[in-house]
């Protein structure tokens, strides 16, 4: 249950608000299963409920960045300041696009990983498909943090 008020709505946000106020917390990432947003063939199940309870947390929070699977593909999106990233393609047969979400940037039918690399207030990103190809690459600013909002 994800709702407000079930419990894991309350650990996730009690966990999200430590780390917002911690110094020590550089950047601020989510790990899901299943993805929020996606032009995949699942981003149409449950995930619109699932995104109005959690997305309104991760904003308010600070979250930069969200990766997911469950859709069989790479793809990149933002919403709301936001980086949300469907990394489903390990190894499973691949998905194809089943429609253009409207806040995607690439989506692309590959086997792929995801390389991270943190310069001072930056996160660099590249995606390299199966040849060891560089498919997509981006960065991420660090948020400034503004306590007097939590």
């Amino acid at each position: 249950p994800f709702w407000k008020g079930s419990w894991q709505y309350k650990w996730l946000e009690r966990d999200l608000k430590k780390a917002s106020l911690s110094d020590k917390t550089k950047f601020m990432a989510v790990l899901l299963h299943r993805p929020f947003y996606s032009s995949g063939k699942h981003g149409a199940y449950d995930a619109p409920v699932v995104a109005r309870e959690l997305a309104p947390l991760f904003k308010k929070y600070g979250v930069d960045i969200v990766f997911s699977g469950h859709d069989h593909s790479y793809e990149r999106l933002y919403k709301d300041g936001i980086h949300y990233i469907v990394t489903g393609g390990g190894g499973a047969p691949l998905y194809d696009k089943s429609k253009k979400h409207e806040n995607s940037k690439k989506y692309i039918k590959s086997q792929h990983y995801i390389t991270l690399s943190l310069k001072k207030n930056k996160l660099f990103l590249e995606v390299f498909n199966g040849e060891d190809k560089r498919i997509d690459s981006f960065k991420v600013k660090r948020k400034k943090k503004d306590r007097s909002k939590k």
